[in-house]
C-alpha cells in the first residue's frame, strides 16, 4: 500500500516549492506595472511589455528544462532554476530604468519556466501511476492556494507603496526554495528515447503526442485570461463590485471540494468521464457570468467556473504525461504548459481587441461558445481515442 502513497515527503517539498514560485509569479506580476510607470517613469505601452514579456521568457524556460530533465536530472534543474529566479528577484532592488526591468523580466521568466516544469515533471514522475489523476489534482492545489494568496498580499504591497517589501518577501520565498530543493529525493527519469525522437529540434524539445492537448489548453488560457483581466471592469460596470470581490473566494472553495472526487474519478473511470463535464461546467459559467445582473447569478457562475476550469489543468496535465513516453514525460508536461502559458500571455491582448465591439457580457458569451467548441476539439484530439 505503500507504493500507492500520494502524500510523501518528496510530494510535500515539491508543492511547496511549487506554491513559492507561483507567490512569487503573482506578487510581482501585481506590481509591475504600476511600479514601472511610477517610478521609472515608463508609459503604459512599457509598462504593459514588461508585465508581458515575462510569459515568452517563460516559454524558452519551459522548452530547454523539458530536454533538460533527463539527462541533467530534476534536482540539479530545481538547482539552476532557483538561483536564476533568486537572482532576478534580487535585482528589482537596483533596477533603474525600463530597459533594465525588460531584462531581469526576462531572466525571471525563464527561472520561472525552468522550476515550474522541473516540479510539474516531478510530480508525475513521484505519483503512482494508478493514483497519478488524484495526485496531480492535489499538486494543482499549490497554484490556486498562490492564486488566492499572491494577489491579496501584492495589492496590500500596492495600496501602501511598499514595493521593497514585497520585493524582499518574493527573495525570501526564491531563498527559502533553495533550501527546500536540498531536502528533495528525485527520482531518475527513463533515459530511453525513442529513435524517432532524436536529431530533429522539433522532436527534442516538443513532445508531439502532447501537442493536440496542448492546443486545447492554449484555447481554454485565452477563455480563463478574458475572465481575470476583465473582471473587475465588468463588475463595476454591472453595479456589483461587491459581490465581485467574492468571487475567487468561491471559485477557490468549490476547486477545493471537488479536487479529491474529480481526481480520483479521472483514475477509476478515465479522462473523458471528467472532461466532458468540466467543460461543460466552464462553458455555463461563462455564460452565467455574461448575463449576471445579481450577487446570485454572479457567484454562481464563479462556481461552476470552479468546478470546470479549476478541473481542466490537473486533467490536461495528466492526459498530456499519459500519452508521452515515461522518457518525454519531462518534455511532455513543458509542452502542454507552455502553449497554456502563450494562451494566458495572449489572450487578454486578444480579447481586449475585441471590447469595444462585443461589450463585456458580449465577451463571455462569445467566450463561453468557444469553450462549448472545445468539447468538440476535446473529441476530435484524444476523446474518441480514450473512448475506445
Amino acid at each position: 500500500m505503500d507504493r500507492d502513497r500520494i502524500f510523501t515527503k518528496d510530494f510535500i517539498v515539491n508543492f511547496f516549492i511549487n506554491f513559492n514560485v507561483y507567490m512569487v509569479f503573482f506578487l510581482f506580476t501585481i506590481i509591475v506595472v504600476e511600479y514601472a510607470m511610477t517610478f521609472l517613469q515608463a508609459t503604459a505601452s512599457q509598462a504593459g511589455l514588461a508585465a508581458g514579456i515575462f510569459v515568452f521568457s517563460g516559454f524558452a524556460g519551459r522548452i530547454a528544462a523539458g530536454r533538460c530533465a533527463v539527462w541533467l536530472g530534476l534536482k540539479p534543474l530545481l538547482y539552476i532554476g532557483g538561483l536564476i529566479f533568486f537572482a532576478a528577484s534580487a535585482m528589482y532592488v537596483v533596477i533603474s530604468s525600463v530597459t533594465a526591468l525588460y531584462g531581469v523580466r526576462i531572466l525571471q521568466g525563464f527561472g520561472f519556466g525552468v522550476v515550474s516544469t522541473a516540479t510539474g515533471t516531478l510530480v508525475a514522475a513521484l505519483t503512482p501511476v494508478s493514483r497519478r489523476g488524484e495526485g496531480i489534482g492535489y499538486y494543482t492545489l499549490s497554484v490556486i492556494l498562490a492564486t488566492a494568496a499572491g494577489p491579496f498580499l501584492g495589492m496590500w504591497f500596492q495600496r501602501y507603496g511598499l514595493y521593497t517589501a514585497d520585493m524582499l518577501l518574493c527573495m525570501a520565498l526564491c531563498g527559502i526554495n533553495i533550501g527546500l530543493a536540498v531536502l528533495l529525493r528525485t527520482p531518475m527519469l527513463p533515459s530511453h528515447e525513442p529513435a524517432k525522437n532524436k536529431g530533429s529540434f522539433w522532436r527534442k524539445y516538443v513532445e508531439p503526442a502532447a501537442v493536440p492537448i496542448g492546443v486545447l489548453g492554449l484555447i481554454i488560457g485565452m477563455s480563463y485570461s478574458g475572465l481575470v483581466s476583465f473582471l473587475t471592469s465588468f463588475v463595476k460596470e454591472a453595479r456589483l463590485t461587491e459581490a465581485g470581490a467574492w468571487y475567487f473566494f468561491v471559485y477557490a472553495v468549490c476547486i477545493f471540494l471537488s479536487r479529491p472526487f474529480m481526481g480520483r474519478l479521472l483514475d477509476n473511470r478515465g479522462e473523458n468521464y471528467v472532461m466532458y463535464p468540466l467543460l461543460l461546467s466552464f462553458a455555463a459559467g461563462m455564460a452565467l457570468l455574461s448575463q449576471a445582473e445579481s450577487a446570485l447569478v454572479l457567484l454562481l457562475s464563479a462556481a461552476f467556473v470552479g468546478l470546470g476550469y479549476g478541473s481542466f489543468m490537473p486533467t490536461a496535465q495528466a492526459i498530456a504525461v499519459k500519452v508521452a513516453a515515461p522518457s518525454r514525460i519531462g518534455v511532455a508536461t513543458a509542452t502542454f504548459m507552455s502553449l497554456f502559458d502563450i494562451g494566458m500571455g495572449v489572450g487578454s491582448y486578444v480579447l481586449g481587441a475585441a471590447i469595444p465591439y462585443t461589450g463585456y457580457a458580449g465577451l463571455y458569451k462569445m467566450t463561453a461558445i468557444v469553450i462549448l467548441f472545445c468539447i468538440v476539439l476535446y473529441y476530435a484530439v484524444h476523446g474518441k481515442r480514450a473512448a475506445v
